[in-house]
C-alpha cells in the first residue's frame, strides 16, 4: 500500500510480524514442565543435590523462560506497532478527506462568489441581449434582489471581494430606500388630508406598490387641492358678505349694539352646540388606534364647524383678517388690539401679545 500523500510504500503488520519471528525464532518449543521432579515430597523431606544433567536442564528452562518473555514482549510490541500503524493509516485517510472537503468548499465559495458578482453587474449574451439586469441602488427592488442573492448563495458571501461589493451596494440601496420612504410618508399624509377634506375615497389620490411605498396619483392630488382651495375661498367670501351685510344694516339705522348682542347670543348658542357635537364625535372615536376615512371626515367636519362659528363671532368685532398683510395694514391704519385678544388670520387663531 502507498501513502496517499507521499506515494511511498507503507509497511504492513504482517511484514512486521515476519521480521520479528526471523529475529527471535518461532514461538513454538519444547515444554520443560515434566522435569520438576526434585521438589520435596513433604515438609522436612531430604533435598538431594542436583545432577549436571538437571542443572543443564534448569538452565535451558531458564533460557526458555527468558525467550518466552522476550517473545511476549516482541509480540506486544508488534501488536502495538500494528495498532499504531493502523491509526496512522486512518489519520492519513482522515487528513486526505479533510483536505479534499476543504478544497471542495473553497471551490464552492469561489463559484458562488462569481455568480453573485455576475448578478450584481448584470449579464448579456453573445448577441448583446440582456439576460439579467444589473442591480442598481436606486432600483425599487434592489434590497429584495440582494436579499435573494444572500439567501441563495450562502457560501459566496464568504468571499472577501464578493462580500465587499455586496455590502457597499446594500448600504447604498438602503439610503435610496430611506429617501423613498420619506417621500412616501409625505405623499400619504397629503392624500389622507385631501380625502378627509374633500370626502373623496383615499384611493383617488394614490396607491401602494409592492414595497409598500405610497405612489401618488397627481391628477387626483391636483384636483383635490383645487377643490379644497375653492372651498376655503367660498367660506372666506361668505364671511366677508356676512360682515358687509351687518355693516349695511348698521348704516341703515339698525341699532348696532342690539344687533351685535343678538348676533353674539345666536352665535354663542351655535358654538355651544358645535362644541357638544365635537365632544360627542371625540367620545365615539376614543381609544381607536386608527380611523376610517368616514370617521376622519366626520371629525374634521365637526372641528371645521366649530372654527367657522368662532371666526364668525370674531368677525362681529372686526377681528378677522384675510391674511397677515391685511392685519398689518390695520395696524398701520392705527387700530389697536388689547393684549390677550384673539384675532383670526385666515382660519388661524392668534393671541395678541
Amino acid at each position: 500500500m502507498a501513502d496517499p500523500f507521499t506515494g511511498a510504500a507503507m509497511v504492513t503488520p504482517s511484514q512486521i510480524e515476519e521480521a520479528v519471528f526471523q529475529r527471535i525464532g518461532s514461538p513454538q518449543g519444547e515444554s520443560f514442565e515434566s522435569w520438576r521432579y526434585n521438589a520435596p515430597a513433604a515438609e522436612g523431606a531430604t533435598i538431594y543435590p542436583k545432577s549436571r544433567r538437571k542443572m543443564r536442564m534448569e538452565a535451558e528452562f531458564q533460557q526458555y523462560q527468558a525467550n518466552q518473555i522476550k517473545m511476549q514482549s516482541a509480540l506486544q510490541a508488534m501488536e502495538l506497532a500494528r495498532e499504531a500503524e493502523a491509526r496512522q493509516q486512518r489519520d492519513q485517510i482522515f487528513q486526505f478527506e479533510e483536505a479534499k472537503t476543504r478544497a471542495e468548499r473553497e471551490g464552492r465559495v469561489q463559484d458562488e462568489a462569481g455568480l453573485i458578482i455576475d448578478a450584481i453587474r448584470g449579464d448579456v449574451d453573445d448577441q448583446g441581449k440582456v439576460i439579467a439586469n444589473p442591480i442598481r441602488p436606486e432600483d425599487p427592488d434592489a434590497i429584495e434582489r440582494l436579499n435573494g442573492l444572500a439567501k441563495e448563495f450562502k457560501y459566496g458571501v464568504e468571499n472577501k471581494n464578493a462580500a465587499g461589493m455586496f455590502t457597499q451596494l446594500y448600504n447604498d440601496a438602503l439610503k435610496f430606500r430611506e429617501e423613498r420612504m420619506k417621500d412616501s410618508e409625505e405623499n400619504e399624509r397629503l392624500a389622507s388630508s385631501l380625502s378627509i377634506r374633500t370626502g373623496e375615497p383615499f384611493e383617488k389620490f394614490g396607491t401602494y406598490d409592492e414595497q409598500g411605498m405610497f405612489q401618488p396619483r397627481m391628477e387626483g392630488i391636483i384636483a383635490g387641492e383645487q377643490e379644497v382651495k375653492a372651498g376655503e375661498e367660498a367660506k372666506q367670501e361668505e364671511r366677508v358678505i356676512r360682515t358687509e351685510e351687518r355693516r349695511a344694516e348698521a348704516a341703515a339705522g339698525v341699532s348696532e349694539k342690539k344687533r351685535k348682542e343678538s348676533d353674539q347670543r345666536e352665535i354663542q348658542r351655535n358654538i355651544r352646540k358645535a362644541t357638544e357635537d365635537l365632544r360627542k364625535v371625540n367620545d365615539s372615536l376614543a381609544g381607536r388606534k386608527s380611523l376610517s376615512d368616514k370617521q376622519r371626515a366626520s371629525l374634521t367636519s365637526a372641528r371645521d364647524a366649530l372654527i367657522d362659528l368662532q371666526i364668525e363671532r370674531a368677525a362681529l368685532d372686526d377681528l378677522v383678517f384675510e391674511n397677515a398683510e391685511a392685519y398689518g395694514a390695520a395696524l398701520r391704519e392705527g387700530r389697536t388690539f388689547p393684549t390677550g385678544t384673539t384675532i383670526y388670520i385666515g382660519r388661524t387663531p392668534v393671541k395678541v401679545k
